[in-house]
């Protein structure tokens, strides 16, 4: 599944409780802005020293050790960061962002308290929603993969979650939304309409299933699974003799 991502950093920089603005944070600020990671992770190892309670050098050295690639370290500065301060916003996105993608369902607390903080911060629900619907929790799932607005939209993965949620919860109607979604981002696939025709099954609108299988029935060879929805679309709508043909792999006369 394609993975949401907090900007860290940006948040880190730009969000978070205000802190008195120290030369110590100014300078590991600077080298983060300059990519300098290295300086950065110096500065604010020596700024610990002398200021080991201070939530946003924590932060800040989380952020330098994240982008160097080292979750250990990373995760460690995060939660001490958050430890000393629970409402730091980007504290709490950098822990559940790494925890997030190690699988691991302790970002579910962290996003939690991240959207009570910022309740219509999309990335936060989206990635909440993936871990419920990781859990097989399609109801808490589905109410934040619609929080998640345009976000979801540009994730393929993240539709067919969504959409199996809906389906789960009986939502046929919305899981073939969803589904039409997704059709717009991967046009060319079979498999994304041959989905979406069973939904609409489901939803007991065959019409709507032919007119989705009708660009893959239209084709030389139409594979076994599109005969088999069209036939049962067919049948569906009263049309036995087309659902007959279609069963026994033959084309509509």
């Amino acid at each position: 599944m394609s993975e949401f991502s907090l900007a860290v950093a940006f948040l880190a920089l730009g969000c978070g409780p205000v802190f008195a603005q120290t030369s110590s944070v100014e300078s590991i600020t600077s080298a983060l802005r300059a990519n300098d990671l290295d300086r950065a992770v110096q500065l604010g190892t020596e700024a610990l020293k002398q200021s080991p309670n201070n939530p946003r050098i924590w932060t800040l050295q989380g952020i330098a050790f994240s982008r160097k690639g080292d979750e250990k370290q990373a995760l460690a500065a995060f939660l001490t960061a958050a430890k000393l301060a629970p409402d730091d916003v980007a504290a709490l996105a950098g822990a559940a962002q790494i925890y997030f993608q190690q699988g691991k369902q302790n970002a579910v607390p962290l996003l939690q308290h991240l959207i009570r903080l910022r309740p219509d911060d999309p990335t936060a629900h989206a990635m909440l929603a993936v871990m419920e619907y990781r859990r097989g929790n399609c109801a808490a799932a589905s109410a934040h993969f619609a929080k998640a607005g345009g976000l979801v939209e540009s994730q393929i993965d993240g539709l067919h979650a969504y959409a199996t949620c809906q389906v789960r919860l009986k939502r046929f109607g919305e899981a073939v939304a969803t589904l039409q979604k997704a059709i717009a981002l991967n046009p060319e696939d079979p498999r994304e309409k041959q989905v979406l025709a069973s939904i609409q099954l489901m939803a007991r609108k065959p019409e709507d299933a032919l007119v989705t299988l009708k660009p893959l029935l239209d084709s030389p060879s139409p594979s076994t699974q599109t005969l088999q929805l069209a036939s049962l679309a067919f049948e569906d709508g009263g049309d036995r003799g087309a659902a007959q043909r279609y069963a026994g792999g033959q084309d509509l006369v």
